[in-house]
Protein backbone atom coordinates (compact mmCIF):
# COMPACT_ATOMS: atom_id res chain seq x y z
CA UNK A 1 0.00 0.00 0.00
CA UNK A 2 0.67 3.53 -0.33
CA UNK A 3 0.25 6.89 1.74
CA UNK A 4 2.19 9.60 4.07
CA UNK A 5 3.33 8.07 6.83
CA UNK A 6 2.71 9.10 10.56
CA UNK A 7 5.39 9.90 13.06
CA UNK A 8 6.42 6.13 13.96
CA UNK A 9 6.56 5.26 10.14
CA UNK A 10 3.17 4.08 9.85
CA UNK A 11 2.05 3.70 6.54
CA UNK A 12 -1.63 3.52 5.29
CA UNK A 13 -3.29 2.88 1.71
CA UNK A 14 -4.31 5.25 -0.64
CA UNK A 15 -5.64 5.85 -4.85
CA UNK A 16 -7.07 6.66 -7.63
CA UNK A 17 -10.80 8.14 -7.23
CA UNK A 18 -13.30 8.19 -9.57
CA UNK A 19 -17.01 9.29 -9.61
CA UNK A 20 -20.41 9.01 -11.19
CA UNK A 21 -24.20 9.85 -9.53
CA UNK A 22 -25.87 6.91 -10.63
CA UNK A 23 -23.42 4.88 -8.45
CA UNK A 24 -23.82 7.37 -5.91
CA UNK A 25 -27.34 6.37 -5.93
CA UNK A 26 -27.06 2.72 -6.45
CA UNK A 27 -24.45 3.24 -2.94
CA UNK A 28 -26.20 5.43 -0.66
CA UNK A 29 -28.31 3.40 0.90
CA UNK A 30 -24.82 1.14 2.12
CA UNK A 31 -23.72 1.92 5.75
CA UNK A 32 -20.36 2.21 4.98
CA UNK A 33 -19.83 3.68 1.53
CA UNK A 34 -15.99 3.34 1.34
CA UNK A 35 -16.35 -0.17 0.53
CA UNK A 36 -13.15 -2.46 -1.29
CA UNK A 37 -13.96 -4.14 -4.55
CA UNK A 38 -14.31 -7.71 -3.44
CA UNK A 39 -12.16 -9.06 -6.42
CA UNK A 40 -9.07 -6.89 -5.09
CA UNK A 41 -8.99 -6.98 -1.59
CA UNK A 42 -6.50 -9.46 -0.92
CA UNK A 43 -3.97 -8.00 -2.96
CA UNK A 44 -1.24 -5.37 -1.32
CA UNK A 45 0.04 -3.20 -3.51
CA UNK A 46 -0.91 -0.43 -5.51
CA UNK A 47 -4.02 0.93 -5.08
CA UNK A 48 -6.99 2.50 -6.96
CA UNK A 49 -10.55 4.20 -5.34
CA UNK A 50 -13.01 5.42 -7.50
CA UNK A 51 -15.50 8.04 -5.95
CA UNK A 52 -18.55 8.48 -6.70
CA UNK A 53 -20.36 11.63 -7.92
CA UNK A 54 -21.17 13.81 -11.24
CA UNK A 55 -20.64 17.73 -10.34
CA UNK A 56 -20.60 17.96 -13.78
CA UNK A 57 -24.12 18.89 -13.98
CA UNK A 58 -24.34 21.24 -10.72
CA UNK A 59 -25.70 18.38 -8.93
CA UNK A 60 -24.76 16.28 -5.22
CA UNK A 61 -26.08 13.38 -4.72
CA UNK A 62 -28.27 13.43 -1.80
CA UNK A 63 -28.24 11.05 0.98
CA UNK A 64 -31.27 13.15 2.62
CA UNK A 65 -33.36 16.33 1.65
CA UNK A 66 -31.29 17.86 4.02
CA UNK A 67 -27.70 17.49 2.85
CA UNK A 68 -27.65 18.40 -0.51
CA UNK A 69 -24.88 20.35 -2.04
CA UNK A 70 -27.61 23.14 -3.78
CA UNK A 71 -28.38 23.53 0.36
CA UNK A 72 -24.40 24.92 1.00
CA UNK A 73 -24.57 28.18 0.45
CA UNK A 74 -27.71 27.89 2.88
CA UNK A 75 -25.17 27.06 5.53
CA UNK A 76 -24.07 30.53 6.71
CA UNK A 77 -27.34 31.93 6.38
CA UNK A 78 -28.49 29.51 9.06
CA UNK A 79 -25.35 29.68 11.17
CA UNK A 80 -25.78 30.82 14.53
CA UNK A 81 -22.01 31.25 14.94
CA UNK A 82 -21.34 33.00 11.99
CA UNK A 83 -24.08 35.72 13.15
CA UNK A 84 -22.45 35.93 16.72
CA UNK A 85 -19.17 36.33 14.77
CA UNK A 86 -20.12 39.00 11.97
CA UNK A 87 -21.72 41.09 14.74
CA UNK A 88 -19.01 40.83 17.20
CA UNK A 89 -16.62 42.10 14.54
CA UNK A 90 -19.40 44.92 14.20
CA UNK A 91 -19.36 45.32 17.84
CA UNK A 92 -15.65 45.85 18.82
CA UNK A 93 -14.02 45.55 15.53
CA UNK A 94 -11.91 43.16 16.53
CA UNK A 95 -10.43 40.50 13.92
CA UNK A 96 -12.31 37.23 14.81
CA UNK A 97 -10.43 34.78 16.36
CA UNK A 98 -11.23 31.32 16.43
CA UNK A 99 -12.06 30.29 20.34
CA UNK A 100 -12.85 26.44 18.95
CA UNK A 101 -9.56 26.26 17.57
CA UNK A 102 -7.39 28.66 19.42
CA UNK A 103 -3.49 29.57 17.86
CA UNK A 104 -1.05 27.94 19.98
CA UNK A 105 0.41 24.65 20.86
CA UNK A 106 -3.10 22.33 21.12
CA UNK A 107 -3.91 23.23 17.53
CA UNK A 108 -0.34 22.01 16.48
CA UNK A 109 -0.34 18.67 18.53
CA UNK A 110 -3.48 18.17 18.60
CA UNK A 111 -3.88 14.67 20.61
CA UNK A 112 -0.42 13.49 20.75
CA UNK A 113 1.90 13.47 24.24
CA UNK A 114 4.71 12.60 21.99
CA UNK A 115 8.02 14.82 23.35
CA UNK A 116 9.89 14.55 19.83
CA UNK A 117 6.45 15.52 17.85
CA UNK A 118 6.42 18.54 20.59
CA UNK A 119 9.92 19.48 20.27
CA UNK A 120 9.30 19.46 16.16
CA UNK A 121 5.99 21.35 16.23
CA UNK A 122 7.71 23.85 18.65
CA UNK A 123 9.70 25.26 16.14
CA UNK A 124 6.36 26.84 14.71
CA UNK A 125 4.31 30.20 15.58
CA UNK A 126 0.91 31.18 13.86
CA UNK A 127 0.59 34.34 12.04
CA UNK A 128 -2.41 36.35 10.22
CA UNK A 129 -2.58 36.42 6.44
CA UNK A 130 -1.45 39.94 6.47
CA UNK A 131 1.93 38.79 7.92
CA UNK A 132 2.75 35.47 6.26
CA UNK A 133 1.43 37.27 2.88
CA UNK A 134 2.81 39.73 1.60
CA UNK A 135 0.66 40.98 -1.16
CA UNK A 136 -3.01 42.00 -1.12
CA UNK A 137 -4.98 38.88 0.20
CA UNK A 138 -7.60 36.96 -1.62
CA UNK A 139 -9.59 34.08 -0.95
CA UNK A 140 -8.60 32.98 -4.44
CA UNK A 141 -8.50 33.93 -7.64
CA UNK A 142 -8.03 31.56 -10.53
CA UNK A 143 -8.31 28.86 -8.20
CA UNK A 144 -5.70 26.20 -9.90
CA UNK A 145 -4.34 22.29 -8.52
CA UNK A 146 -1.23 24.15 -9.92
CA UNK A 147 -1.63 26.65 -6.74
CA UNK A 148 -0.96 23.93 -4.58
CA UNK A 149 2.68 23.69 -2.49
CA UNK A 150 2.92 21.01 0.09
CA UNK A 151 4.64 22.38 3.52
CA UNK A 152 6.45 20.35 6.49
CA UNK A 153 3.38 18.83 7.10
CA UNK A 154 3.10 15.30 5.86
CA UNK A 155 -0.42 15.17 4.68
CA UNK A 156 0.14 14.49 0.59
CA UNK A 157 -3.05 12.83 0.53
CA UNK A 158 -5.20 15.56 1.63
CA UNK A 159 -3.10 18.05 -1.22
CA UNK A 160 -3.59 15.53 -3.97
CA UNK A 161 -7.38 15.04 -2.73
CA UNK A 162 -7.91 18.73 -3.26
CA UNK A 163 -5.79 19.12 -6.28
CA UNK A 164 -7.82 16.99 -8.09
CA UNK A 165 -10.94 17.84 -6.87
CA UNK A 166 -10.03 21.55 -8.58
CA UNK A 167 -9.32 20.09 -11.80
CA UNK A 168 -12.87 21.81 -11.92
CA UNK A 169 -12.58 24.58 -9.79
CA UNK A 170 -16.67 24.88 -9.68
CA UNK A 171 -15.97 21.97 -7.53
CA UNK A 172 -14.11 23.83 -4.67
CA UNK A 173 -15.90 27.04 -5.44
CA UNK A 174 -18.76 25.40 -4.38
CA UNK A 175 -17.43 24.18 -0.52
CA UNK A 176 -15.48 27.94 0.23
CA UNK A 177 -18.36 29.27 2.24
CA UNK A 178 -16.63 33.03 2.41
CA UNK A 179 -15.35 33.67 -0.95
CA UNK A 180 -13.57 36.85 -0.40
CA UNK A 181 -11.34 38.87 2.00
CA UNK A 182 -14.18 41.05 3.91
CA UNK A 183 -11.65 42.19 6.49
CA UNK A 184 -13.05 40.69 9.54
CA UNK A 185 -10.59 37.33 9.44
CA UNK A 186 -14.21 35.67 9.35
CA UNK A 187 -13.94 32.62 6.81
CA UNK A 188 -15.61 29.51 6.35
CA UNK A 189 -15.61 25.81 4.40
CA UNK A 190 -18.79 23.32 4.32
CA UNK A 191 -17.61 19.99 4.99
CA UNK A 192 -20.03 16.53 5.44
CA UNK A 193 -18.84 15.60 8.64
CA UNK A 194 -20.41 11.49 9.08
CA UNK A 195 -22.77 12.03 6.47
CA UNK A 196 -23.85 15.78 6.95
CA UNK A 197 -22.69 19.18 5.51
CA UNK A 198 -21.47 21.31 8.33
CA UNK A 199 -20.29 24.83 7.77
CA UNK A 200 -16.62 24.87 9.51
CA UNK A 201 -15.56 28.43 10.71
CA UNK A 202 -12.11 29.67 10.96
CA UNK A 203 -9.93 32.78 11.51
CA UNK A 204 -7.37 33.04 9.31
CA UNK A 205 -3.92 31.92 11.71
CA UNK A 206 -1.99 29.59 10.25
CA UNK A 207 1.36 27.69 11.26
CA UNK A 208 4.53 29.40 10.77
CA UNK A 209 8.16 28.96 10.23
CA UNK A 210 10.54 31.66 12.16
CA UNK A 211 10.82 33.76 9.42
CA UNK A 212 6.45 33.93 9.11
CA UNK A 213 6.34 31.94 6.51
CA UNK A 214 3.88 29.34 6.18
CA UNK A 215 5.23 25.94 7.29
CA UNK A 216 2.25 23.93 5.92
CA UNK A 217 0.36 23.69 2.33
CA UNK A 218 0.84 27.03 1.01
CA UNK A 219 -0.50 29.03 -2.32
CA UNK A 220 1.56 30.27 -5.32
CA UNK A 221 -0.03 33.35 -5.26
CA UNK A 222 -0.73 34.44 -2.20
CA UNK A 223 -4.62 32.97 -2.06
CA UNK A 224 -6.42 31.60 1.42
CA UNK A 225 -8.03 28.75 -0.29
CA UNK A 226 -5.29 26.33 0.10
CA UNK A 227 -4.55 27.49 3.78
CA UNK A 228 -8.25 27.36 4.68
CA UNK A 229 -9.02 23.60 3.33
CA UNK A 230 -6.33 22.75 5.69
CA UNK A 231 -6.95 24.55 8.29
CA UNK A 232 -10.52 23.27 8.68
CA UNK A 233 -9.51 19.37 7.75
CA UNK A 234 -7.11 20.05 10.73
CA UNK A 235 -9.82 21.67 12.82
CA UNK A 236 -12.51 18.85 12.35
CA UNK A 237 -9.45 16.35 13.64
CA UNK A 238 -8.57 18.41 16.47
CA UNK A 239 -5.07 19.31 15.32
CA UNK A 240 -2.72 19.42 12.59
CA UNK A 241 -0.67 16.52 13.53
CA UNK A 242 -3.81 14.53 13.55
CA UNK A 243 -3.84 14.70 9.91
CA UNK A 244 -0.48 13.26 9.07
CA UNK A 245 -0.86 10.14 7.05
CA UNK A 246 -4.43 9.36 5.93
CA UNK A 247 -6.31 8.23 3.02
CA UNK A 248 -7.72 10.20 -0.15
CA UNK A 249 -10.79 8.68 -0.11
CA UNK A 250 -11.57 10.02 3.77
CA UNK A 251 -10.54 13.39 2.57
CA UNK A 252 -12.93 13.46 -0.48
CA UNK A 253 -15.62 11.63 1.08
CA UNK A 254 -15.54 14.60 3.14
CA UNK A 255 -14.80 17.61 0.86
CA UNK A 256 -18.02 15.88 -1.53
CA UNK A 257 -19.94 14.14 0.10
CA UNK A 258 -19.82 11.28 -2.14
CA UNK A 259 -18.52 7.88 -1.28
CA UNK A 260 -15.19 6.17 -2.52
CA UNK A 261 -14.00 2.66 -3.71
CA UNK A 262 -10.35 1.45 -3.68
CA UNK A 263 -9.17 -0.84 -6.35
CA UNK A 264 -5.32 -2.62 -5.99
CA UNK A 265 -3.76 -2.40 -9.42
CA UNK A 266 -2.02 -5.63 -9.62
CA UNK A 267 -5.18 -7.75 -10.30
CA UNK A 268 -7.40 -7.47 -13.55
CA UNK A 269 -5.52 -4.26 -14.37
CA UNK A 270 -7.49 -4.47 -18.24
CA UNK A 271 -10.66 -4.42 -16.25
CA UNK A 272 -9.43 -1.58 -14.12
CA UNK A 273 -7.70 0.75 -17.72
CA UNK A 274 -11.31 0.27 -18.82
CA UNK A 275 -12.75 1.81 -15.46
CA UNK A 276 -10.00 4.82 -15.83
CA UNK A 277 -10.57 5.42 -19.65
CA UNK A 278 -14.39 5.83 -18.63
CA UNK A 279 -13.66 7.77 -15.54
CA UNK A 280 -11.35 9.89 -17.77
CA UNK A 281 -14.44 10.28 -20.32
CA UNK A 282 -17.06 11.40 -17.56
CA UNK A 283 -14.53 13.76 -15.44
CA UNK A 284 -14.42 11.98 -12.78
CA UNK A 285 -12.39 12.55 -10.13
CA UNK A 286 -9.20 10.66 -9.91
CA UNK A 287 -6.35 10.15 -7.27
CA UNK A 288 -3.23 7.88 -7.74
CA UNK A 289 -0.29 6.50 -5.34
CA UNK A 290 3.16 5.16 -5.28
CA UNK A 291 4.23 2.06 -4.06
CA UNK A 292 6.71 1.23 -1.77
CA UNK A 293 9.64 2.18 -3.35
CA UNK A 294 12.17 2.92 -0.67
CA UNK A 295 11.87 1.18 2.75
CA UNK A 296 8.78 2.69 3.73
CA UNK A 297 9.66 6.60 2.91
CA UNK A 298 8.04 8.84 0.72
CA UNK A 299 11.48 10.06 -0.18
CA UNK A 300 11.88 11.36 -3.53
CA UNK A 301 13.87 9.05 -6.33
CA UNK A 302 15.93 11.38 -9.06
CA UNK A 303 16.42 8.71 -11.01
CA UNK A 304 12.95 8.18 -12.02
CA UNK A 305 11.04 11.06 -10.87
CA UNK A 306 8.53 9.42 -8.29
CA UNK A 307 8.27 9.55 -4.88
CA UNK A 308 7.89 5.94 -3.09
CA UNK A 309 4.76 5.27 -0.70
CA UNK A 310 3.64 8.91 -1.83
CA UNK A 311 -0.38 10.68 -2.91
CA UNK A 312 -0.38 12.14 -6.47
CA UNK A 313 -3.54 13.91 -8.23
CA UNK A 314 -4.67 11.57 -11.34
CA UNK A 315 -5.07 14.65 -13.58
CA UNK A 316 -5.96 12.39 -17.19
CA UNK A 317 -6.00 8.97 -18.37
CA UNK A 318 -4.73 8.81 -21.98
CA UNK A 319 -4.60 5.55 -24.42
CA UNK A 320 -2.61 6.46 -27.83
CA UNK A 321 -1.99 4.78 -31.18
CA UNK A 322 1.02 4.63 -33.38
CA UNK A 323 0.87 5.67 -36.90
CA UNK A 324 4.06 6.30 -39.30
CA UNK A 325 6.00 7.39 -36.15
CA UNK A 326 3.22 9.62 -34.68
CA UNK A 327 1.12 9.24 -32.01
CA UNK A 328 -2.63 9.84 -31.41
CA UNK A 329 -6.07 9.17 -29.41
CA UNK A 330 -7.55 5.62 -30.28
CA UNK A 331 -10.69 5.81 -31.42
CA UNK A 332 -13.48 3.19 -29.64
CA UNK A 333 -12.52 -0.63 -29.70
CA UNK A 334 -8.87 0.45 -31.61
CA UNK A 335 -5.69 -1.76 -30.78
CA UNK A 336 -3.37 1.23 -28.76
CA UNK A 337 0.26 1.36 -28.60
CA UNK A 338 1.10 2.89 -25.35
CA UNK A 339 -1.26 3.67 -22.20
CA UNK A 340 -0.24 7.04 -20.30
CA UNK A 341 -1.25 8.43 -16.88
CA UNK A 342 -0.99 11.63 -16.38
CA UNK A 343 0.57 12.90 -12.65
CA UNK A 344 1.06 16.02 -10.55
CA UNK A 345 2.80 15.67 -7.28
CA UNK A 346 1.57 17.53 -4.25
CA UNK A 347 5.01 18.84 -3.69
CA UNK A 348 4.55 21.04 -6.76
CA UNK A 349 7.78 20.02 -8.11
CA UNK A 350 9.50 16.80 -9.36
CA UNK A 351 9.00 15.06 -12.38
CA UNK A 352 9.23 11.40 -14.15
CA UNK A 353 11.98 10.75 -15.91
CA UNK A 354 11.15 7.88 -18.05
CA UNK A 355 9.96 7.42 -21.04
CA UNK A 356 7.43 10.37 -22.14
CA UNK A 357 8.77 12.84 -19.85
CA UNK A 358 9.14 16.09 -20.86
Amino acid sequence: PFADHGPDGEQTDIGLIFHSRHAAEEHAEHEDCNDYDEDFEEEEEAVVSSYFNDFSVGNFMALSKLNRLDDLEELLAKSDKYKRAVEQYKNTHALFEDQEFRPGEQALMGYSVDEKERQRMGRYHFERSDVYFDADIKVYNNLSSQDILQGELGDCYFLAAISSIAEHPDRLKRIILCKENKGDGIYAVAMCLNGVWEEVLLDDYAPCRSDNKLAFNSSKFNELWVVLLEKAWAKVHGGYLNIEAGLTREALRDLTGASAKTYFLKQKPESIWKRLMEAEKTNFIMTAGSDNLSGGSDVYIPKIGIAGSHAYSLLSVYQLKEDNGQYRLTGEGEEYSVRLLKLRNPWGKGEWKGAWCD
